[in-house]
């Protein structure tokens, strides 16, 4: 059987209580989840519209964020060349992440820019394209109608 000790077990608990305490003190994110857009959709109110505003834009800066640090991680695999595989690389992975992340904040940044109101405005928007615009056109086209 192991024995703790009373000083790392006092370590623990205060590292715990900090990242509690650290996790409660944040205030709270705009990023909805999915059932609370679709209330908001369905919703005529101003203030819903301004958070669902709020959501889009929190969005597209965690995916901005995101493309950031995938950047980054590229370019620590790229010094690194021991870590690199013969066929898929690191590196090339977190490329194409930041690619992808970079591509989603852009096309929500047109998005709320442009505010497309057809299926044809939504097909100029980088980023979205015939199969977007079939799957997810009206969903989107709503969302934009009632901000």
């Amino acid at each position: 059987m192991r024995t703790i000790s009373i000083p790392t077990l006092a370590v623990g608990t205060l590292a715990l209580f900090t990242v509690a305490g650290a996790a409660a003190a944040q205030a709270p994110s705009p990023i909805l989840n999915a059932l609370e857009v679709q209330k908001l959709v369905a919703s005529s109110e101003p203030a819903d519209n301004a958070r669902l505003s709020a959501h889009f834009a929190a969005l597209a800066d965690q995916y901005a964020t995101d493309a950031r640090r995938h950047t980054a991680m590229a370019q620590a695999f790229t010094a690194a060349p021991t870590r690199r595989t013969p066929t898929h690389s690191a590196a090339d992975h977190c490329k194409r992440l930041a690619t992808l992340n970079t591509q989603s904040s852009e096309t929500l940044r047109e998005l709320a820019a442009r505010r497309p109101g057809t299926l044809t405005e939504l097909l100029d928007i980088p980023g979205i394209g015939e199969r977007k615009a079939e799957v997810y056109g009206p969903a989107i086209l709503a969302v934009l109608a009632s901000a």
